[in-house]
């Protein structure tokens, strides 16, 4: 498989062949037009079509190598202009990019021209574009808030220690909070026994017994 190199050296090859088949033509048309033009005169129009045509090959020929190359070896002036100025030329369009593209006022003048804020406000005024952007910040922000407390948590632990409570803990539930979640909902349902027999008890599901505490309920019958 050929390389970039030899893909671009052929086709180099190629157009110069191309070139000059064509000049080679112009030439053997333009020696034709002059031969037989005194005896038909409508081939002067021939004649001075393939001598333009010959003029200009030579004149793109001379130019696009005198930029780079003396023209057939000889070092004629104007010749090989590139290679004899190419410190002058880096130099001329290092300076043309820094003072047309690189100076603070040029980057300042694009800055304002784009108008970043103008356009970030915009987006973000989109409810959609702002729904994503604040899902990602709540993730990031639970995600961080996470190790934060794992880090807390088990910061004075040695390596590879751990809790013997940890397990226990997240297999049962907190009974405490349980029972007084319950309890305080209990006046809204009117079951005072229910939060008689948390209170009394040491687990929940416990039922106290009524001959130990009365409740209120009791003491209003034994009243009556």
């Amino acid at each position: 498989m050929q390389s970039r190199t030899e893909r671009k050296d052929a086709q180099l090859r190629r157009m110069k062949g191309w070139a000059g088949a064509l000049f080679l033509l112009m030439l053997c048309l333009y020696a034709l037009g002059s031969v037989f033009e005194p005896r038909h005169p409508p081939l002067f129009w021939l004649t001075a079509f393939t001598e333009a045509a010959m003029v200009g090959a030579i004149a793109d020929w001379f130019a696009v190598v005198a930029l780079f190359h003396h023209p057939l070896g000889l070092r004629l002036p104007h010749t090989a202009v590139i290679p004899r100025n190419k410190g002058r030329i880096a130099e001329g369009v290092a300076d043309f990019i820094e003072s047309n593209f690189l100076s603070p006022e040029a980057i300042v003048a694009r800055i304002a021209e784009a108008r970043p804020a103008r356009t970030l406000c915009g987006w973000l005024l989109q409810p959609r574009n702002a729904d994503m952007l604040g899902g990602y910040f709540a993730r990031m922000l639970s995600y961080v808030l996470g190790a934060v407390d794992d880090r807390r948590r088990h910061g004075d632990r040695e390596p590879g220690q751990h809790d013997e409570h940890e397990g226990e803990q997240r297999r049962r539930p907190d009974l405490p909070l349980a029972r007084e979640r319950l309890v305080a909902a209990e006046p809204q349902h009117g079951d005072g026994d229910a939060a008689r027999g948390l209170h009394g008890g040491d687990r929940l599901g416990h039922r106290p017994d009524p001959d130990r505490e009365p409740g209120p309920r009791a003491v209003r019958d034994r009243a009556r």
